[in-house]
Parts: structure tokens; sequence; C-alpha cells
């Protein structure tokens, strides 16, 4: 007899989520994410390593902090003891000498030092003096100004003039690149040289170096050393300083120039130079004497001829009464101040326009009775 076997089937009525949550398997990564750990518990590991980081980050800081101190301590007792050598030896007359400030560059160290100085009045005189030091196998030494500090190269450009510097000088080169442009097309143009030539600009470099009191010829470049590197007054000012050197080397050249051009004859060479000196006096009066007419003046006021023919005669008898040789120092401040009364007048009577014409006579006439001749002449 045969049993009956039937399977009977029902069909649940569910949701399909709910069908999908109900025979899939539990993958891993659920399983992992009911084992991560609390929220508060990884906040609480980040706030650790962050309360580490910092304890080694002030530890390293207060390190370098007293480094630092030991360094600029170090360095004002060398200074001090390069004062105490300097008057040994008898090089220097410093009674004081104080650090302003400490620059600190990998090995090596920028100084600004103010020294004073004791005047024969006894006045003190406080100067500004920039030393560099760089560290060695035999400690701190003296050395020569390191370029690293003054930044990146740079330049500006004017009608006549291409300053070449770096960064650390750009505020003094800035002020001072306008007014050297004006004063060198004033100073060719009083001393009745060529206008500077378009697009041949005269380079000027502003080295981070010691750089020697030298005169350039024409064509190339002139060469100030950085305005930081001057020993200065305290409160003067480096841009000032730095347009008197590069004036006083525009000043140079242009003599130089003026030997050629108005082919000057040997025994008129001091009087260049004179004139070089007078013209550094008066360099802020260039611009307006530049091509200026001759003053008018009334029967009663007309300076007379004489007056340069016997400034004329006062620099030919310096020349003679301080002839020996023990009497230079006095020839030489006699004979400045005599030209530069010489130069005064010359201008003062006839204008801006008498220097080109009293350098033509040097390049005529071979003493002073003939130079006259021709400047006085009506």
């Amino acid at each position: 007899m045969r049993q009956d076997s039937r399977l009977e089937w029902e069909i649940l009525d569910v949701e399909a989520d709910a069908w999908d949550e109900a025979v899939m398997p539990v993958t891993p990564n659920g399983a992992a994410s009911q084992r991560r750990p609390p929220a508060r518990i990884l906040a609480a590991v980040v706030l650790v390593l962050i309360l580490a980081a910092a304890v080694i980050g002030y530890q390293l800081w207060r390190t370098a902090e007293a480094g630092i101190a030991a360094t600029e301590q170090h360095i004002g007792k060398l200074v001090e003891i390069e004062a105490l050598r300097q008057q040994v030896h008898g090089q220097g007359g410093a009674t004081a000498v104080d650090v302003a400030s400490i620059a600190l560059q990998s090995s090596a160290v920028m100084v600004q030092v103010v020294v004073t100085e004791t005047s024969p009045l006894g006045e003190p005189l406080p100067f500004v003096e920039t030393r560099f030091y760089r560290h060695g196998t035999a400690g701190w030494q003296r050395t020569a100004p390191i370029p690293a500090y003054w930044g990146s190269r740079s330049m500006v450009e004017t009608a006549n003039l291409r300053f070449d510097f770096y960064e650390l000088d750009r505020a003094d080169v800035e002020t001072i690149a306008a007014p050297l442009d004006d004063f060198h097309r004033a100073l060719r143009d009083v001393l009745g040289l060529p206008a500077p030539v378009a697009g041949l600009p005269i380079t000027v470099t502003v080295a981070p170096q010691y750089v020697a009191s030298a005169v350039d010829l024409p064509g190339g470049a002139i060469v100030a050393m950085s305005p930081l590197l001057l020993r200065r007054a305290v409160g003067s000012d480096g841009a000032t300083m730095l347009a008197a050197e590069v004036r006083r080397q525009l000043i140079a050249r242009a003599i130089v120039e003026c030997r050629a051009h108005y082919g000057v004859r040997p025994a008129w060479r001091a009087m260049l130079d004179h004139l070089a000196g007078w013209l550094g006096h008066h360099a802020a009066d260039l611009p307006s004497l530049a091509g200026s007419a001759p003053p008018q003046h009334d029967g009663q006021e007309a300076p007379s001829a004489l007056s340069l023919a016997a400034l004329g005669m006062l620099l030919a008898d310096n020349r003679a009464d301080y002839a020996s040789p023990g009497n230079a120092g006095y020839r030489n401040q006699s004979t400045a101040q005599a030209a530069a009364a010489f130069f005064d007048r010359l201008v003062a009577e006839r204008g801006g326009g008498a220097l080109p014409t009293l350098l033509a006579t040097f390049g005529q006439a071979d003493d002073w009775a003939g130079v006259l001749d021709i400047l006085t002449r009506p």
C-alpha cells in the first residue's frame, strides 16, 4: 500500500528588503563595523598625540631659543674683545661698543654694532657698523660680508642709468634712482658734454661687498658698496650716502671725459680735480644751473673782470708760495679754497654756460695769463 507523500508550500508575503536581510549572510565588513572602537576612544588617542607633539615642539623651541641666546651672548663677548684688542694696538678710540641687532642664518651671523668714539673735544660720536661672523672648527670668526643676507638680485632702470642690486638695498635704490638720473643729465649739460646716448644706460652696481674707492673710465660700470656696509653716524640715511657715492663717480667719469672732449692740457689737471670737488658741493644746484643765462647786472653792481683775474693769480701764487714739500698740506687747502671761490665767481658773473668756456680755455692756454685773457675778453 503506497503512502501519499506530498509537500505543502506556503508563500510568505514580505517586503523585498526584509527578505534580503533575512536570507543574506553577514559580510566581513559588517562584522568589522561591529568591532570598531567607540568614537570617544579615537578622540582620546588623537588628543594624546596632539599633546605629545606640542610637548616635543615646545622642547625643541626651548632648545633653539637657548642656542640662539647662547650664540648672541657669545657674539656680544666677541665684539667686546675685538674692541679691547683695537684699543691695545692703538687702532681705534672706541669708548663703548654695543650690539644693536643680530641676524642668524645657519652657521653665519650678521651683527649691527654701535661704536661710540670720543672726539678731541670730549664729545661722544656714535657710529653704526655691520659685521659678519661665521662658525667653524675654531669657533666664531670675523669674515667678509655674506651675500646670502642680501636676498635675490634685482634691477631698476631709468632713462640713463641701470641699477643692478640685491633686494636688501631695494628701498635705497628706488629712492635715489630718479634724482640721480636728473643729476647725470644736468651734470653733462653744465660741463658742455654731449647728452647721454638713448638706449645705452650706465650700469650702477650696488654690491654686497667692500669696494675700493676707484674711478672707472667712461663706458664702464659704476660700482658702489651696499649702504649696509658703510660706517655711518647713528640716524644717518643710507640712501643719502649711496647717492653721494654714485654722484662722486658720475662726476669723476665726466671729468675724465672732459679731458678728451676739450683737449685739456696737463697743466690744468689739478684745476679739473678742484672742479670735481666744486661740482660735488653744488650737486643740488646743477639742475637749475644747467643752461642758465648770465645774470643781468646794472651799472653799479656789475662785477669787474678783475675779480676773476685776482682769483686766478691767487691760484698761481699759492703754488709758488707753498712750493716747499713741507707746506703741501697748506698749499692744497689754500688752493682748494681759492679754486672754489674762482668757480663761484665765474658762475655768478656768467651763468652756467661759463664752465664749458673755461674748459675750452684749458685746451688753448698754458698759464693763467692766457686763460684770463680769453675769459675777460668783451
